[in-house]
């Protein structure tokens, strides 16, 4: 083969290589370019077309929304005394998916189970049988209840801050003012029917989450601010409802009754200055409620009323000119029988004058003067009194009662209804038509709040008294008052009497409906009092139910008025006018609850002592009263001697000895007992002593105060 043959033959070798190397370059660039094209349109989906999405994934990442709870509103009573308030309390949780130690959960169940009093086991198994991410232990703890679990920093158990609501009295009021639940949500009462007002309006806020998963505040995020809860002032004085509320439980326990209710208020306002039932229950411990505890029986008990309803008989026949008070009745000896039925008397009366047919409470004569009364006049007069209606009152649970229309009186229903059968009240009706005659014949809404201030505790809104209508005369209210004055001065209201005040009453003892028939078992017992009778300050009016032994209102019910009027008497010297005068004399059948005299000057607490009935023995010339005997709580006769004792000195003070000093009182109190030892005293808190914390700067004492 010749050369010029084999380099035609290398030349086209290296043309196919040539190309082949071109076709290559230009493949790679190809790829290289559609995935540069790829690359492009990803990223414009990303950032463009699914930017939200992706900003959203990793916001969720990088920060969280953390909801700011409102604090919830508080509840004063008419004087400005803290009855409910919100504190900060803390909550524990764990998340078994990170806490996995079981001697460390063990360690932490077991002090939960101390603190709160939970079952050791049932905690551990709530944890262990788990599936989620988060268990609660305990909620609504005390600071300083959760010592040895604020210290605790284990991953996994959690520690949550949150508003809790503290009632400082107690069960003082409870079915008025309510309670909540573990979220401060409103369960019953006040807290209930006025949640949207005091729980307010929760805010939120972004905060970043940090390299170890922890949030952090940051300037730079959005806040939107907690509306904290509104205020509110009731027209309940907690004093007298803490008289009433003791009367109320010593009557019921003495009466062998199974509840009872009682209603007062001021007759020319329509304020309600206190409400009780019993039993009752304590709003800060409502998981040990008995069935029945949380009803306000003042408005929502429905009972036929027997002769405390005899007083809208009498104002019917009195305003309709239909008898007047010095006319002659027969009361029939006690029996006055028909064809098909009788009505009878507990104390027959022959012919006597109208009066004294009040005072006796003759159900004889009521039933012949309602017979009297034409039915749409009766009719009226009972709708007027506000029987069959709601006044609308600021609480759950109010009852309207029951009354026939005229269109069905007939001489049967008339005559029993002249004494209180046949119809169906509440006590908050039936005070509230005693507080007509009180108010010469005008009739006033009840109501019990008073105020309602904002966060910043300025008032917002002023109830202001609402007159319903005239029902009565003055004439014939104060014809009423007298007929009532005479039940308690010579009928069957004399338990109420109080010897230098003229005092208006009526006694009720009515039977009960049991299995479609009156019983002769059960009865409703009632007493309703209007003090002073010449210038009337407040109505009350009670209501036992089902008295055993002695049935009678006059014996079971008139003696609770008269123990909680001349309680408050004696403790307000300002209620009532200068010409008025009190019996002093002792009551030695009387028992009183010994009040904590501790912190209080000496010359205070004999006053207040000697305003109860009580002997003070102050030999030793104490001047803050440091102990006492009988103890705080002692239920003691009237007339009994309560020794007052000085501060103790130990030789050295010591946290225990402090706290066993001031434990449970009122900060006033405590300060005084305190600054007399020259402790240096730092208070947080309201209401009572808790708990205390006692250190030493240099030769000072320094003591911080827990008030709840």
């Amino acid at each position: 083969m010749s050369s010029k043959t084999k380099n035609t033959n290398n030349n086209n070798d290296g043309q196919v290589l040539s190309r082949e190397y071109f076709w290559r370059i230009i493949f790679v660039f190809s790829v290289l370019f559609v995935g540069f094209l790829a690359l492009i349109a990803r990223l414009v989906v990303l950032q463009i077309v699914d930017t939200n999405k992706y900003k959203s994934i990793a916001r969720s990442q990088h920060e969280s929304r953390v909801n700011l709870r409102p604090e919830r509103g508080d509840i004063l009573d008419r004087n400005g005394k803290l009855l409910a308030s919100t504190i900060k309390s803390i909550s524990f949780a764990i998340d078994p998916s990170i806490l996995k130690d079981s001697s460390e959960i063990e360690r932490i169940c077991d002090r939960i189970s101390i603190i709160t009093g939970q079952d050791n086991e049932k905690l551990l198994s709530k944890v262990y049988n788990s599936k989620g991410s988060f268990v609660w232990l305990a909620r609504g703890i005390l600071p300083y209840e959760a010592q040895g679990l604020d210290s605790i920093r284990s991953k996994g158990f959690i520690k949550i801050y949150e508003p809790k609501r503290v009632y400082l009295y107690g069960s003082l009021a409870s079915q008025v003012i309510g309670c909540t639940d573990i979220d401060n949500n409103g369960l019953t009462g006040l807290e209930l029917s006025l949640d949207s007002l005091l729980k307010g309006h929760s805010g939120s806020t972004i905060m970043l989450r940090n390299a170890a998963g922890r949030l952090v505040p940051t300037i730079s995020t959005t806040t939107s601010e907690a509306m904290n809860g509104k205020s509110v002032k009731l027209t309940i004085d907690i004093e007298l409802q803490r008289i009433a509320e003791h009367e109320l439980k010593l009557g019921v326990e003495k009466s062998g009754s199974e509840a009872g209710s009682l209603v007062i208020l001021d007759p020319a306002t329509g304020e309600i200055l206190a409400m009780a039932s019993f039993p009752t229950f304590d709003p800060n411990n409502i998981m040990e409620i008995l069935p029945g505890a949380m009803k306000n029986r003042a408005i929502s008990d429905v009972y036929e009323p027997g002769s405390t309803f005899k007083l809208i008989t009498a104002a019917a026949a009195l305003e309709e000119n239909v008898i007047t008070p010095d006319e002659w009745v027969d009361g029939c000896n006690g029996v006055l029988k028909f064809p098909d039925y009788e009505i009878k008397d507990d104390h027959p009366l022959g012919k006597v004058r109208f009066s004294e047919a009040i005072e006796k409470s003759s159900n004889i004569v009521f039933s012949s003067v309602a017979n009297n009364i034409p039915s749409n006049k009766f009719y009226k007069y009972i709708r007027d009194f506000g029987f069959g209606l709601e006044y609308n009152l600021e609480l759950h649970g109010e009852e309207s009662g029951k009354i026939k229309p005229a269109s069905q009186f007939d001489a049967v229903s008339k005559r029993f209804m002249g004494f209180g059968y046949g119809i169906m009240v509440t006590p908050l009706q039936m005070v509230n038509a005693y507080a007509v005659i009180a108010n010469f014949g005008e009739m006033m809404k009840p109501y019990v709040i008073s105020n309602i201030y904002n966060s910043n505790k300025d008032i917002i809104s002023t109830t202001k008294p609402i007159k319903i209508r005239r029902v009565l005369s003055e004439g014939t209210s104060k014809a009423l008052i007298n007929l009532l004055v005479g039940v308690v001065d010579r009928g069957t209201g004399i338990a109420a009497k109080i010897e230098g005040l003229r005092i208006a009453g009526k006694t009720g003892t009515a039977q009960q409906v049991s299995s479609g028939s009156y019983s002769k078992a059960n009865y409703t017992a009632s007493f309703a009092g209007i003090l002073p009778a010449d210038n009337p300050k407040f109505v009350m009016m009670i209501v036992l139910d089902k008295p055993q032994g002695n049935i009678y209102g006059g014996s079971t019910a008139a003696p609770i008025f008269r123990n909680i009027s001349k309680s408050w008497i004696t403790v307000n010297h300002d209620f009532l006018n200068e010409k008025h005068k009190i019996d002093n004399t002792i009551d030695t059948n009387r028992f009183i609850t010994i009040p904590n005299l501790k912190g209080m000057s000496a010359a205070l607490a004999v006053k207040l002592l000697t305003n109860l009935g009580i002997k003070c023995n102050n030999t030793a010339k104490v001047e803050i009263v440091g102990n006492q005997q009988p103890k705080h709580g002692s239920l003691v006769r009237a007339g009994s001697e309560v020794l007052l004792l000085s501060s103790a000195k130990p030789l050295s003070i010591t946290q225990e000895s402090l706290l066993n000093e001031i434990g449970g009182l009122n900060i006033k109190n405590a300060l005084t007992i305190l600054q007399s030892k020259n402790i240096s005293v730092r208070v947080e808190g309201s209401g009572l002593v808790q708990n205390i914390y006692l250190s030493k700067t240099g030769e000072i004492l320094n003591c911080r105060l827990i008030c709840k």
